[in-house]
C-alpha cells in the first residue's frame, strides 16, 4: 500500500506540476494552467505501456506492474473529473458562473 500511494502521488502530482509549469511559460492564468495540468494528468497509458514492456523484460514483478497498472487507471479516472472543477473554477472567476 505504501508504494501504491508514493507512486500515486509522484505520478499525478508531477504530470499536473509540469503541465502547470508549461501553461504558465506559455502565457495562461494559474487556473488555466492548473487545467492543463490536469489533462495531462490523463497520460497514465503510457505509464502502463512502460510497465508492460517492464514485465516482459523481467524488469518488475507482477506485483509492481499491478500496482503501476491501478495507479495509471485511477490517473486517467481523476483527470477529467479534477478538469472539470478546473473549468468551473475558471468560469466562476471570468463571472460567468455557469456549468
Amino acid at each position: 500500500m505504501p508504494l501504491f500511494l508514493i507512486l500515486l502521488g509522484s505520478a499525478a502530482s508531477g504530470k499536473i506540476f509540469g503541465g502547470f509549469i508549461g501553461g504558465r511559460i506559455a502565457g495562461f492564468s494559474n487556473i488555466q494552467s492548473i487545467t492543463i495540468g490536469n489533462l495531462v494528468n490523463s497520460r497514465g497509458m503510457v505509464e502502463i505501456v512502460i510497465a508492460s514492456i517492464a514485465l516482459e523484460l523481467g524488469l518488475i514483478d507482477i506485483t509492481i506492474f499491478s500496482v503501476v497498472v491501478a495507479v495509471g487507471i485511477i490517473t486517467i479516472v481523476m483527470s477529467p473529473i479534477l478538469a472539470k472543477l478546473s473549468i468551473q473554477r475558471f468560469a466562476m472567476e471570468k463571472g460567468n458562473g455557469q456549468r
